[in-house]
């Protein structure tokens, strides 16, 4: 029976087939005596990318790399059903954009992402009162500390279990934005991947969904994260 590896993320560890294998797809090719679950969505917040962690960890994952995102990423209701408790499907996924879901999540300073592929989630107006509304009304210093609380806990909650794990800060305070700091993950740091893709992306592009066309830095993160969780034993 083989190991089950489950990767958590944004657009950086999703799949765009059309463009070429993205690193998870090139990591399945390289350690074939494991299977590879890709729960990642292009647009996911640490709070998805949570729900995500908690699924993998609920299905009894042997593996989970897990990739972290920018603190600008929102959840947004597209629908009126609300059920008791949160779960991922209810979130839409871009790859399967057909799909039933309530939930979906996206950028507070650019929800036009889904203008740029043809798909209809907001309106015109509902995209300038959202923008409108983050400029206005949305607090960044206390937004970043709720989203360094979700990767804490998320990582916290993967240190507590068996699973094997490794992880990025992705775009978490990422350089490419202004006033960026460092943020403490110590307790974390031996499970950290050298190499953050977010780095290597390209945001103004729409496609690929995972940014990064570079095909070495791929094939880099593929190894490196095979190296981490020794997945060649597996």
């Amino acid at each position: 029976m083989k190991s089950i590896l489950y990767i958590c993320g944004d657009s950086f560890c999703s799949r765009d087939s059309e463009y070429g294998k993205n690193w998870p797809e090139l990591l399945l090719d390289k350690c074939t005596n494991i299977d590879v679950i890709n729960l990642s969505t292009p647009g996911a917040s640490n709070y998805l990318i949570y729900l995500q962690v908690k699924e993998a960890i609920k299905q009894q994952a042997n593996y989970i790399i897990c990739n972290f995102t920018s603190s600008f990423r929102n959840e947004f209701s597209i629908d009126t059903l609300y059920p008791k408790y949160d779960s991922l499907d209810r979130y839409w996924n871009i790859l399967e954009a057909n799909k039933p879901a309530s939930t979906v999540c996206c950028s507070w300073i650019s929800p036009w992402e889904f203008k740029k592929n043809n798909i209809d989630i907001f309106s015109q107006d509902d995209v300038m009162q959202i923008i409108d509304f983050f400029k206005k009304r949305i607090d960044i210093p206390s937004l970043i500390e709720k989203n360094y609380i979700f990767i804490n806990y998320t990582l916290q909650l993967l240190k507590l279990t068996n699973i094997s794990f490794a992880w990025s800060q992705g775009g978490f305070e990422h350089k490419k934005f202004d006033n960026s700091v460092e943020w403490d993950f110590a307790s974390y740091k031996d499970k950290e991947c050298n190499i953050n893709l977010w780095d290597y992306g390209n945001s103004q592009v729409t496609r690929p969904y995972y940014h990064v066309t570079n095909k070495q830095i791929l094939q880099d993160v593929c190894n490196e994260y095979t190296n981490m969780l020794n997945l060649n034993n597996a």
